[in-house]
């Protein structure tokens, strides 16, 4: 937040002592040159270039060609210098030839104002994506640290599980022995699978069905769960996705959504359409105070993580409405 208040403080800067300097330009420069232009085609000459630099570096562009609308973006532009050229031509004493006839139209510096528009924007852009990757280092590195201090010896942990599934056993209790299994098969992925940058979509799958399974056995008979996810796709074997990405929301349905005491249901439903993944999820809302921190740190993080891997390319809409909270998520994996 501080970064983009200091960006948009420095943006006004520019601006500031550029209008400045422009105007004093426009006052002062070029000598006996400019006489020999009509005074009101002069005006227009002048009035064009702010014109055309401040709608396109804060109108055309984020709105249209941050968005690769390229035909409405040169539409806009098109229309924006007729507009102009317009004006100019009705308040001339000279119109000199109509509209961009003549030498004194306005293209020429309407033209550069869009030029310079859009060197100003890259400039401004690229100082934003800095400091934005400055500050995700920063965090990255912190959240590592926390890691590694809390951070328990895997080996020592897996042992324990296989001792805690043999003594299960042993006791005949198969249950506890398979809740086991699916326990160590969750962590070996949290701990190993998803540390790399991306994953086979199909393990992500994977996970999710086996937490969920693990998650239904402490469901009582007052909660209905009802879960829909793919299974083994062969059309799927190179689609990649980013580890760990979908499950905020499942724990979340199984965090906020569960009583032991009241009716309560869980919907989870996955699909694949080629590289399109849709996630729709909706769940009871159970009335306690956690209940109200639905868009918390998880919700945030899961945010954050699509804007920075995928930007563009998905859809996230949370809606709570009547004690039922509901998500959806759409992303393309095509890479």
């Amino acid at each position: 937040m501080k970064h983009s208040h200091a960006i948009k403080r420095l943006e006004f800067l520019i601006l500031l002592i550029s209008g400045a300097l422009y105007t004093i330009m426009a006052i002062f420069g070029r000598g006996t040159f400019w006489e020999q232009i009509d005074s009101r085609n002069l005006f227009m000459q002048l009035l064009s270039f702010p014109i055309a630099f401040l709608i396109n570096t804060y109108h055309f562009i984020p709105k249209d060609a941050r968005t690769k609308r390229w035909f409405v973006y040169g539409l806009k532009v098109l229309l924006l210098l007729l507009f102009l050229e317009t004006i100019r031509v009705f308040i001339s004493t000279k119109p000199d030839g109509g509209i961009l006839g003549g030498a004194q139209n306005i293209l020429i510096p309407f033209l550069i104002g869009i030029f310079l528009s859009w060197i100003f924007t890259s400039i401004r852009d690229w100082l934003i994506q800095t400091r934005e990757i400055d500050r995700l280092q920063a965090e990255k590195i912190k959240a590592e640290l926390a890691f590694l201090k809390t951070q328990i010896d895997p080996h020592f942990l897996f042992n324990t599980l296989n001792s805690m599934y043999a003594t299960a056993l042993e006791e005949d209790s198969p249950k506890t022995a398979e809740s086991i299994i699916m326990l160590s098969t969750l962590m070996r992925y949290n701990l190993h699978d998803a540390q790399t940058d991306t994953i086979e979509i199909q393990k992500e799958l994977d996970y999710l069905h086996k937490y969920i399974a693990l998650q239904k056995q402490r469901l009582t008979l007052h909660t209905s769960l009802q879960s829909s996810i793919p299974g083994e796709y062969a059309h799927i074997e190179k689609l990649r996705i980013a580890p760990l990405l979908l499950i905020p929301l499942v724990e979340n349905a199984f965090k906020y959504g569960v009583s032991q005491s009241k009716h309560t249901f869980i919907n989870i439903n996955i699909t694949l359409d080629d590289s399109k993944l849709k996630m729709d999820i909706s769940n009871s809302i159970v009335s306690n105070a956690a209940s109200t921190e639905r868009t918390g740190v998880g919700l945030d993080n899961l945010r954050k993580r699509l804007e920075l891997l995928y930007k563009g390319k998905y859809e996230f809409q949370t809606t709570i409405e009547s004690d039922t909270f509901h998500a959806i998520l759409n992303i393309d994996l095509q890479s």
